[in-house]
């Protein structure tokens, strides 16, 4: 399945995660082969601080990070990876009027008890948090387990009672239900969609450009708002669909790789009978041609002075290994490389190769 698009945005909660959980090594895995043919953006309520132990963590590459824009607080808040410092910037930011948020926070502490919104009665952590440039309340606290967060209002017809109640209370601001049991408060006529429009702007992309995946896409739900601007919007129900989504974009040949060693290693072992790599063999580049996995391997004979040259082999399994000399094909020559020649690296550059090492 083809993806005829530029840059794919994805909500954060219910969508690449559980609610305020770890993303997983398969779906970081999954976005960075994705980040490999379009930039993503991904949208949250959430604050950066968020995205810092829920998102980020699960990448080992953070070089990957330079084609993700992440957009905290429902997209009032941009940013963007500096290789250069291996930081994140803050690119953009809304301005969340003062008084606006004093009368924000006026209206949830005066919400009436339990019986009114049927609210639960057992609250983990804050219900109220002043993320800047969003207010968030959390009907069961920002600290609630996932399995309790899910059974409270799965239909949102509480959530949605209580946004009812509270838009006619403060019109200056744009209220929708997010998460399992949160409800966003964020200057009036801002949302995600408005969040992705700036980021398009500022990569010179059009609305064609981008097509959107989120969990909440119905009307009052965060996600709904890109899907009425008119950007293409994909709605899915939790992260595993979303997984499923990402591998029909890669193909059907994509998987979740990991590294094993193979049960036949050591695959070359040092010979006895040459004397310049009888103490070890290690550390080698290689490269198929043809049909034969040619290697370039580093081989130590004698650990006094740990002099190393390189030695050449071949294969045509990639396990199985022939030597082709029985002497270094390279060695120590120059003044600048007289104690070692080590761990080669092969490089293909149309028809010619090139090679490196260590000095």
């Amino acid at each position: 399945m083809s993806l005829a698009k530029k840059i794919v945005a994805f909500d954060l909660d219910g969508t690449l995660t559980e609610s305020k959980q770890p993303l997983s090594r398969e779906m970081a895995d999954l976005l960075s082969q994705l980040a490999l043919q379009v930039k993503i953006g991904v949208i949250s309520g959430g604050s950066f601080d968020q995205f810092k132990k829920q998102f980020l963590p699960a990448f080992s590459q953070p070089a990957i990070f330079s084609q993700f824009s992440l957009l905290p607080t429902s997209g009032d808040q941009q940013y963007e990876y500096a290789p250069a410092t291996n930081e994140w910037r803050l690119t953009s930011s809304q301005i969340f009027p003062t008084e606006i948020k004093v009368k924000v926070l006026e209206a949830l502490k005066g919400l009436d008890g339990p019986d009114k919104y049927d609210l639960p009665s057992e609250i983990f952590g804050e219900q109220i948090e002043d993320r800047g440039t969003q207010i968030t309340f959390s009907a069961m606290g920002q600290l609630a387990p996932v399995n309790k967060k899910i059974l409270w209002d799965p239909d949102q017809s509480k959530r949605k009672k209580i946004v009812e109640d509270l838009e006619t209370k403060l019109p200056e601001v744009t209220i929708a239900i997010g998460g399992a049991t949160s409800i966003d408060f964020l200057p009036k006529g801002f949302n995600k969609a408005e969040g992705l429009k700036k980021m398009l702007a500022e990569f010179k992309f059009r609305p064609e450009d981008i097509i959107f995946v989120g969990d909440k896409v119905f009307p009052g739900g965060n996600d709904y708002s890109p899907r009425e601007a008119g950007v293409e919007t994909l709605s899915v129900n939790g992260p595993a669909e979303t997984a499923a989504l990402i591998k029909k974009w890669l193909g059907e040949d994509a998987r979740h790789y990991q590294l094993t060693r193979h049960p036949a290693n050591p695959i070359l072992q040092p010979s006895a009978n040459a004397a310049w790599e009888k103490e070890g063999v290690f550390n080698p580049g290689v490269v198929k041609v043809d049909y034969e996995v040619i290697m370039l391997y580093r081989a130590v004979g004698e650990r006094e002075s740990y002099t190393s040259h390189i030695g050449l082999a071949k294969s045509k399994d990639g396990i199985s290994f022939e030597r082709l000399s029985k002497e270094p094909v390279f060695g120590p020559k120059q003044e600048f490389d007289k104690w070692a020649t080590e761990d080669p690296r092969i490089t293909q550059i149309e028809e010619d190769f090139y090679v490196t090492y260590v000095a």
